[in-house]
């Protein structure tokens, strides 16, 4: 199994908001030559403009961004004889990730159904995930993910981190627009967002390939290696401790990543869509690492 630890960027509030809100807000992280990160910045260190036009800044704290896990599993036909390890599993995930993150559930059996909404009541998700059943279906994953993301990780200044169970195979490059996978890519990029894909070697009945050759990963784990997550590839008996695993990785990512939450006064122009505010820092040696607006 592969991890890569989470990089800290930013987010924006969604534009929703924006035209409510007398501020704005923006999370960086602030990192020095040596690689190492910057800690001790204050207010008056960042500059931010907008539209060309500077912004009064009202605060800079250092903090941990928020987090919203979206626990995603594939439920077609090929978990059916290992429902009850996929289960247990899940439920281990669920109980070790961090109490204060909050989370969602959806499955996938040719289309999303969102099973639980972001919340932090671990029971209700536990008792969702032990409903979990296989059924008909077949699942373009990369699509449902983006779709997914679209509709729970643009609508929010949490940082996105995905966990993916997939029982997907590989995938014919005829098939698969390599584009798709960068866009999707970009997205969890844009947010300082992370997937986590977990692929069970179970029989996933035959599947046809037109000439060209086969990706090198099944697209799940190709995203997860894109956004610098953990991939891996495993039987089902052991996605327990898999999972397991991944939630002390989480926990510590989410402990350890200190990001700058920089609110700035808010000056919207009429007619004018909202914008990716620049944002810089007065010291030498010093760069800065923020998100692009959605």
């Amino acid at each position: 199994m592969r991890t890569l630890t989470l990089a800290a960027v930013g987010a924006l509030i969604p534009a929703s908001a924006l035209a409510q809100a007398a501020t704005r807000r923006v999370y960086v992280d602030a990192t020095a030559a040596s690689g190492g990160a910057v800690m001790d910045l204050s207010r008056d260190d960042f500059e931010v403009t907008e539209h060309g036009g500077a912004r009064e800044v009202i605060s800079a704290e250092l903090g941990q961004r928020p987090q919203r896990i979206v626990l995603v599993v594939d439920s077609t036909d090929a978990i059916r004889q290992p429902l009850g390890v996929v289960r247990k599993a899940l439920t281990a995930f669920l109980e070790v990730v961090n109490p204060q993150l909050e989370m969602m559930l959806v499955s996938v059996a040719g289309t999303p159904q969102v099973r639980v909404r972001p919340t932090l009541d671990r029971q209700q998700l536990v008792k969702s995930a032990d409903n979990i059943f296989g059924t008909s279906g077949s699942n373009v994953m990369h699509r449902v993910i983006d779709d997914v993301f679209h509709r729970f990780a643009d609508t929010t200044d949490q940082r996105p981190i995905f966990v993916v169970v997939t029982c997907e195979g590989f995938e014919s490059t005829q098939n698969i627009n390599l584009q798709e996978i960068a866009h999707v890519v970009g997205h969890f990029a844009a947010r300082g967002g992370t997937l986590h894909a977990v692929r069970l070697n179970v029989p996933t009945g035959e599947q046809s390939y037109r000439s060209g050759n086969l990706t090198d990963l099944p697209v799940s784990l190709m995203i997860g290696r894109g956004t610098g997550g953990a991939y891996t590839s495993i039987s089902p008996v052991g996605l327990l401790e898999v999972l397991q695993r991944l939630a002390g990785i989480i926990n510590v990512a989410y402990a350890s990543t200190l990001n700058y939450r920089i609110e700035f006064a808010d000056q919207p122009a009429k007619g004018q869509k909202p914008v990716a505010p620049q944002v810089r820092v007065s010291r030498q040696g010093v760069e800065l690492k923020a998100v692009s607006f959605p």
